[in-house]
């Protein structure tokens, strides 16, 4: 289970520092359209992102999805 959580956290590591390089990045978090909604969402606000953007956008979303299948990797083991 050690080596899930590890990879979980070196997922983290992989959507900050290489794919947000590209994107809105605040207090350790990297920001996509969709994260913020409505008023709250200052930084997409009424902006088009580039199309290095949108790749680098996509490649977030794969990330955390995979960071998420491993989370209940991680509960299931625990519960078992």
């Amino acid at each position: 289970m050690r080596d899930l959580l590890l990879l979980r956290e070196a997922l983290d590591t992989y959507e900050y520092w290489d794919l947000g390089d590209k994107l809105p990045r605040n207090n350790g978090a990297v920001w996509i359209p969709g994260d913020l909604l409505g008023d709250e969402d200052h930084y997409w606000k009424g902006i088009e992102p580039s199309p290095a953007q949108s790749e680098a956008i996509e490649a977030v979303r794969e990330v955390r999805e995979l960071a998420e299948r491993l989370m209940r990797a991680v509960r299931l083991r625990r519960e078992s």
